[in-house]
C-alpha cells in the first residue's frame, strides 16, 4: 500500500525543468512526424489565420473541441511548444497516461480546481516559450454551436496576465465534380488523401485562428470574447444558454469589483 503511494504523483504540479528540449522534441517528432501524416492519409488539413499567432510572448491557445484530435492539430497549426491542461483521471490510464506526461500535459481536477494546477499554468506562461492549451467548452462538444462553455480559460488568463488566441476547428464535406475512372486516376498525383483517392468526397479539417484576446480581470469579457471572434472566423454560433451564462458571469464580476471598491 505504502509502495502504491509512493508512486503516484500528482501531475497537476509540474516543474519549469520538466519543459525542457526533450519534451519539446518528442513532443514535435510525436505530432508531426507520426500523427499528423496518419491524419492527413484520411483527411486534407487547412489552416487560415496564421499571422495572427503571436510570435514573440506566451499565450493560451484556447480552441473549439468536437474531437480527440483537436489538441493536436491546434498544436500543428501554431507550430509552438504547448502544454496540454487534461483532466486528471487521463494520468491513470495506464497507457495513456505515461504518453501524454511525455507530451507536456499536467493535471486539472475539474470538480476542485487546485493550487499546484494554477501555478503550473502560471509556470509555463512565464516561459515565454511554452504555451497553455485548453478547451474553453470544457469537453467535447460536437455540433458547430457553442453549447457550453466554462470560465477557467479565462480565469488562467486574468491569473497569468496572458492573451487568449481562439481557433476553431471544423470539418468540412468535399465532393468532387468529376467522378469517373479518369479524374479518379488523375488524384493519384495531386494533394487528395491517400485513402480517399477512389472516392468521391472527404473530409477537410478546417483550422481558423482568431485574432488574439487581451485578457480582462471580468471573466464574462473574456468569455464572451471568445464565443464573438470564434463566431467571426467561423460558422459556429452560439447558443442561448450559454449567453445567459456569459451575462450571468458578467454581472458577477461587476458586483464582485464593486463590493471590493
Amino acid at each position: 500500500m505504502e509502495k502504491e503511494k509512493k508512486q503516484k504523483r500528482n501531475y497537476a504540479k509540474r516543474e519549469e525543468k520538466e519543459y525542457n528540449y526533450g519534451v519539446e522534441f518528442f513532443q514535435r517528432f510525436a505530432i508531426s512526424v507520426i500523427v499528423i501524416p496518419c491524419i492527413k492519409l484520411f483527411y486534407e488539413i487547412e489552416i487560415d489565420g496564421i499571422n495572427n499567432i503571436p510570435e514573440e510572448e506566451s499565450f493560451i491557445l484556447a480552441p473549439t473541441h468536437t474531437n480527440y484530435l483537436d489538441p493536436l492539430l491546434a498544436y500543428y497549426a501554431t507550430k509552438r511548444p504547448a502544454a496540454f491542461m487534461a483532466k486528471k483521471e487521463l494520468f491513470d490510464n495506464p497507457i495513456l497516461g505515461p504518453l501524454i506526461v511525455a507530451l507536456g500535459a499536467f493535471a486539472v481536477n475539474r470538480e476542485k480546481l487546485e493550487i499546484a494546477t494554477i501555478k503550473t499554468a502560471q509556470m509555463i506562461i512565464k516561459t515565454k516559450k511554452w504555451i497553455l492549451s485548453l478547451f474553453p467548452q470544457g469537453g467535447r462538444d460536437k455540433a458547430k454551436k457553442i453549447t457550453k462553455i466554462t470560465p477557467g480559460f479565462a480565469y488562467f488568463a486574468r491569473v497569468a496576465q496572458s492573451k487568449v488566441l481562439p481557433v476553431s476547428i471544423t470539418t468540412r464535406e468535399n465532393k468532387r465534380k468529376e467522378t469517373g475512372l479518369i479524374s479518379r486516376l488523375e488524384t493519384l498525383f495531386d494533394d487528395t488523401p491517400l485513402f480517399t483517392k477512389l472516392f468521391s468526397s472527404f473530409l477537410t479539417y478546417e483550422i481558423k485562428i482568431g485574432k488574439p484576446i487581451e485578457y480582462s480581470k471580468n471573466l464574462g469579457e473574456t468569455m464572451e470574447k471568445w464565443c464573438d471572434e470564434i463566431c467571426a472566423i467561423s460558422e459556429y454560433t452560439v447558443d442561448e444558454k450559454v449567453k445567459q451564462k456569459i451575462k450571468a458571469e458578467k454581472e458577477k464580476e461587476n458586483e464582485s469589483a464593486d463590493s471590493k471598491s
